[in-house]
């Protein structure tokens, strides 16, 4: 989904009632490339640290979880992004959701979408030990449903989490975001696959690997 906003605009709200006051624009250059596709713990130790705060860990991770819930209930699924979900949920694949978003987050977005057949399993940043460019999501994500990562395909859109898939040793499909990775050096050759969105993934092709998949 394009989550780009709800986590941006909380993490502005997050520092303001901190009293951190610098402009946004110097907040993201802080913050944009080290964040995007890390866990909630990850990112309050590091607000705290980057930005002095006094709060603890433990309540600037759950002030954010509370600040971006505010913009779950908006946020629009990427273009193609149900098209290709259905068409690999109705494939003889086991599919998971492994995302960095705490698994309450994560709950609002299947029930929203009506998504919850969609998934043979759903991991959270919260399950392991290390958020990405760790590999440590994908290798659970492999394991929660009993397959080799080797022979799983991760589709990302941001740098950490293309970084991580090749860690896991999966194959990636790459959707550049640059709304997430302002750095992308050598991003595309990192990538087994590259396309500009989820709209451009042919899935009359797809269904070719897809054994009764339904667009």
């Amino acid at each position: 989904m394009d989550s780009a906003r709800a986590w941006f605009e909380s993490e502005v709200e997050l520092l303001r009632e901190h009293g951190v006051e610098l402009p946004v624009e110097q907040i993201r250059e802080i913050t944009h490339d080290d964040l995007v596709g890390r866990g909630q713990w990850f990112a309050a130790r590091f607000y705290k640290e980057k930005f002095d705060l006094s709060a603890s860990v433990e309540e600037i991770r759950s002030q954010r979880i509370n600040l971006v819930k505010k913009y779950y209930g908006d946020m629009k699924l990427i273009d193609g992004a149900e098209g290709f979900l259905k068409a690999v949920a109705g494939s003889t694949l086991k599919v998971t959701l492994a995302t960095s978003a705490p698994l309450e987050l994560t709950d609002i977005f299947i029930r929203q979408h009506g998504f919850e057949e969609c998934f043979d399993g759903v991991v959270s940043d919260d399950q392991v030990e290390e958020s990405k460019p760790s590999p440590d999501i994908f290798l659970k994500a492999a394991e929660t449903v009993g397959v080799r990562p080797e022979e799983s395909l991760v589709v990302e859109d941001s740098k950490n989490g293309l970084l991580a898939a090749r860690k896991a040793g999966s194959l990636c499909l790459l959707i550049p975001n640059e709304k997430f990775s302002t750095d992308t050096t050598g991003l595309l050759e990192k990538a087994d696959f590259v396309v500009e969105s989820m709209s451009a993934i042919d899935l009359e092709k797809l269904k070719e690997y897809l054994p009764r998949a339904e667009a």
